[in-house]
């Protein structure tokens, strides 16, 4: 009783905490909006817009330095990549904050499978240039490898979490339909990037003037390029690979798409979470045995 009164007594404290530095943070950014909106829209991209940096174990370096470097150009960066293996390519995207080697327990069974295994490092990510970067100019960085003007000859897809979602963009405006596997796909990435402003406290009139530039910038619609609206009318077959218990992305919009859609098949996992699932050797078996 006295354990279970002090436990709710804790988080009713963290909860309050929590709102008190969420209106100050609010408050804050009102103003300097208000007066310094250079310097605020600076501040807000670098907070929500700036990849963090990934360090590279032992078995990601020495998968890297197996691998063949190329590079290509999207907009004013440019992208860093890697293949290994012979044969028809499938891309690998990795998701935000993450880099291409991330899927390096997926080359060599890809390449003893014949097929060439391409990895890059997104915008922003990894060795790639910039600092800043998108959803859609992640979905830029994956519609020039997809895209038939270029020569990469990509046949099939395995994408994670953020780098899911812009292949789905891609895909749709591509008008391709490739074999794909989306693991832990964020579906709903519009809701959860609102849902992540108001948490800390952003004003309205900041994130949708954000959101607005980049629409403009890349030619695309936050909302209309929604990825939970996109996955609906894809050309081709889509699998999911989704852990029950992902804290990062909805297991249940996952769910909810394999329920109601016929060309979405949903393989569950449970206790891998959103990037141990792509350390598990039967997700690796499953995304060969779908792309075969």
């Amino acid at each position: 009783m006295g354990e279970a009164y002090f436990n709710t007594q804790s988080k009713s404290t963290n909860v309050r905490t929590f709102n008190i530095r969420k209106s100050l943070t609010h408050a804050l950014l009102n103003f300097f909006w208000r007066w310094a909106p250079g310097l605020t829209r600076r501040l807000a991209l670098s907070l929500f817009f700036a990849p963090g940096s990934y360090r590279t174990n032992l078995q990601e370096t020495a998968c890297l330095e197996q691998g063949r470097p190329f590079q290509f150009q999207v907009h004013d960066k440019t992208i860093k990549g890697w293949k290994w293996g012979h044969g028809p390519a499938v891309l690998l995207v990795h998701g935000w904050n993450g880099r291409g080697v991330q899927f390096h327990h997926f080359v060599a069974p890809l390449v003893q499978a014949g097929y060439t295994a391409v990895a890059i490092d997104g915008p922003a990510h990894g060795i790639s240039d910039g600092r800043i970067t998108s959803y859609f100019e992640f979905t830029d960085t994956v519609r020039s490898l997809l895209s038939r003007n270029h020569n990469f000859g990509i046949a099939g897809i395995i994408a994670h979490s953020f780098g899911a979602s812009a292949v789905i963009n891609a895909l749709d405006k591509e008008g391709r339909m490739l074999k794909t596997v989306c693991i832990a796909p964020v579906l709903r990435l519009r809701e959860l990037l609102l849902k992540t402003f108001e948490q800390y406290g952003i004003p309205k009139s900041l994130y949708t003037a954000l959101i607005s530039e980049f629409e403009i910038r890349f030619g695309y619609n936050l909302e209309l390029d929604n990825p939970d609206r996109l996955i609906d009318g894809l050309a081709g077959p889509v699998a999911i690979i989704h852990d029950e218990r992902d804290r990062t992305a909805d297991f249940r919009d996952s769910e909810q798409k394999a329920r109601t859609l016929g060309h979405i098949n949903l393989y569950a996992t449970s206790g891998l979470g959103h990037r141990k699932i792509l350390t598990d050797a039967k997700v690796v078996e499953r995304c060969l045995a779908y792309l075969s």
